[in-house]
């Protein structure tokens, strides 16, 4: 079956999304949440790092009202801590080797991962930040750091093999970032960023090693939600959906049809979203005024309330449903 009869059938089957039922506890936790956001702790908790511990700074509560379409809903001097943070407290450059690290810094707490920037840039400039303005040199980050495969890599030492390689993860965020957060025309180096991304993600079918021609992380067939900055195949997807939107692009069905037949089945089991990628540890205050790992990172009440409920399949689902009715549109595929 041709992907584009194949398309307009999951469209057909991808109903539109029923009331939610009234949820008590999860307006509570959402009001604690945004609370806590314009609280005093806040300031002193971004003050102190404005992204560790995981999964409870109010780097995490600011991304996840985002992801749920609540960005409107965060207070207006909580994004401007934010993104004085981002300037003030991480380095403008991201280091490949030890040596380049300043006297001082924390690697894990003073370096930006390129998922981290690219998602913070996303919600500041939907919230009304000029982000190129506030953090001038994120833009030119994403450019500097994209790798000849077209992706980028959070590991530094990516960057100094021989043949170095790309992470789907790191790869994502920023390339979002620069497709969503550019509210002009792109520029020739913007363009030929974006078309590597989406290069990247085609050659490997959005979930397959280059190299091995095996699916690298089988969870990825499963959206998740809230993802933050974790990749899964639906996130890649909705990402070239956009970008062959935005650009006039045609994307090859042939490297698009196993991935969009394998969600079309799962959306029609109707499963909650996975939470896997939340099941991490964590790194931050000791208590004694250092830092150290921890092996479980916490959650804060909203995101245990969003996780495998009917709010997170809800936003699947919309993202699902959007990504189908782009790839139906004349000329978006090849």
């Amino acid at each position: 079956m041709k992907l584009e009869v194949f398309l307009e059938r999951a469209r057909e089957r991808a109903d539109a999304a029923p009331p939610l039922a009234p949820n008590p506890a999860l307006d509570a936790a959402l009001a604690a949440s945004v609370a806590y956001l314009d609280s005093d702790a806040a300031a002193r908790d971004v003050a102190r790092d404005p992204y560790w511990p995981k999964w409870t700074s109010p780097w995490w509560h600011l991304l996840l009202l985002h992801e749920l379409g609540l960005a409107a809903k965060i207070p207006a001097r909580a994004v401007e801590r934010v993104a004085e943070a981002l300037d003030r407290h991480f380095l403008h450059e991201f280091p490949l080797r030890l040596e380049e690290i300043p006297t001082g810094a924390d690697p894990y707490r003073h370096i930006v991962c390129h998922c981290a920037l690219g998602c913070m840039f996303r919600l500041l400039h939907d919230r009304g930040i000029d982000v190129d303005a506030r953090v001038p040199w994120a833009r030119e980050w994403f450019l500097r750091y994209q790798l000849a495969d077209g992706g980028l890599n959070c590991d530094e030492a990516a960057y100094t093999r021989a043949t170095p390689r790309s992470s789907f993860t790191s790869t994502l965020p920023p390339a979002e970032a620069l497709l969503f957060a550019t509210p002009r025309p792109f520029d020739a180096r913007e363009r030929a960023f974006l078309a590597g991304a989406a290069d990247y993600l085609v050659r490997r079918g959005l979930v397959r090693s280059l190299s091995r021609a095996r699916i690298v992380d089988a969870r990825w067939l499963v959206p998740g939600f809230p993802r933050f900055y974790q990749y899964d195949a639906l996130r890649g997807l909705s990402f070239l959906a956009h970008f062959a939107a935005r650009t006039g692009s045609a994307l090859p069905a042939d490297a698009l049809a196993e991935p969009v037949v394998t969600l079309a089945a799962w959306f029609e089991r109707r499963d909650p979203p996975g939470d896997a990628h939340l099941a991490m540890g964590t790194y931050g205050p000791d208590g004694s005024g250092g830092c150290k790992s921890f092996p479980a990172a916490e959650r804060f009440p909203l995101l245990d309330r969003v996780v495998r409920s009917a709010v997170a399949r809800r936003a699947v689902d919309a993202q699902w449903r959007e990504a189908l009715e782009l790839l139906s549109a004349p000329g978006a595929l090849a």
